[in-house]
């Protein structure tokens, strides 16, 4: 036994020896390489993910993918392109949606380990409706924007223009492990006015806890909830987070839900035609102030703290 230990020691690397690196740079390694982040809570399997992906992409050839790690409800999978094009379309167009879960994808990091990768976050286009006019400065709606994620960009003009639109367009990083922002309460008109965030090509969520990769079917948490003017718990997450419904938030959404803005009976119309009229009205009021610079400097720290 002492013959076997002492022949096994032997076998260890020394500490003083001198071992040749082989060089490499991480370029060389991961330039044609991404990395994703398969998050669902649906059974699949590593041939029917890429046979998806193939249709989805539009290739099924110049490229191929390997299961990294498996988690939970998740899996890294590496991706290994021969076409540079290919790669750039896949990284541009991230997140994507198969498999009822969503695929997070970002660069092999320079430590090549990819446990350091961002697989965790996305950037995403939202809107964010109902802004009070005498709110619409670039100071306030950037602050405004970051309720929904770190601001990368922000689209604003000046407060008219985004009056008349009724929403202001920024891009944020949104993060998968937490819920999606639906927006929230600011100060205007005597008391609290909701501002309504939608998001454009939004992955799938869940409009119970407002968390991506999964739907509402699959969940089992309680369902999130804002109070309305009469202390009735409202749904905060629902279709309406999406920028293509025309729903303008949750308060609308939660009518038309009841049949109270029914679509058949003109009730809808009526509603939206109301709410177009009050926006004239404030903006005709307001524009004077403006004009002159009297209401937007003073109102730049007005926010109300939210809920």
């Amino acid at each position: 036994m002492e013959e076997l230990v002492d022949r096994t020691l032997q076998l260890k690397m020394g500490e003083d020896e001198d071992w040749e690196s082989l060089p490499m740079e991480p370029v060389e390694i991961t330039g044609l390489s991404l990395l994703g982040r398969l998050l669902t809570k649906k059974p699949w399997t590593k041939k029917l993910t890429k046979t998806v992906l193939g249709r989805i992409w539009g290739v099924e050839v110049g490229w191929d993918m390997k299961i990294i790690q498996q988690e939970n409800e998740a899996c890294i999978l590496g991706f290994y392109f021969t076409d540079r094009d290919l790669l750039e379309m896949v990284l541009e167009s991230r997140p994507w949606r198969l498999n009822d879960g969503v695929l997070f994808i970002d660069r092999w990091p320079n430590s090549r380990d990819w446990k350091d990768a961002n697989l965790s976050s996305f950037s995403c286009w939202v809107k964010a409706f109902g802004i009070p006019l005498h709110l619409l400065t670039e100071k306030n709606t950037r602050k405004i924007a970051g309720y929904a994620g770190e601001v990368e960009e922000i689209q604003f003009d000046n407060a008219q223009n985004a009056h008349w639109r009724n929403f202001i367009r920024f891009k944020a990083t949104i993060r998968s492990d937490s819920s999606i922002s639906p927006g929230r309460f600011v100060s205007g008109n005597g008391g609290q006015v909701w501002v309504q965030f939608k998001y454009e090509r939004l992955p799938i969520m869940c409009y119970k806890c407002g968390l991506i990769g999964h739907e509402k079917s699959l969940c089992n948490a309680s369902q999130e909830v804002v109070k309305d003017s009469d202390g009735k718990s409202i749904p905060l997450f629902g279709p309406w987070i999406q920028s293509e419904c025309n729903i303008t938030d949750c308060f609308e959404g939660a009518k038309v839900g009841e049949g109270k803005l029914s679509r058949s009976n003109g009730a809808f119309e009526k509603y939206k035609a109301r709410k177009m009229k009050e926006r004239v009205e404030a903006t005709e009021m307001l524009l004077p102030e403006i004009s002159s610079g009297r209401s937007v400097s003073g109102q730049e720290d007005s926010l109300g703290s939210g809920s």
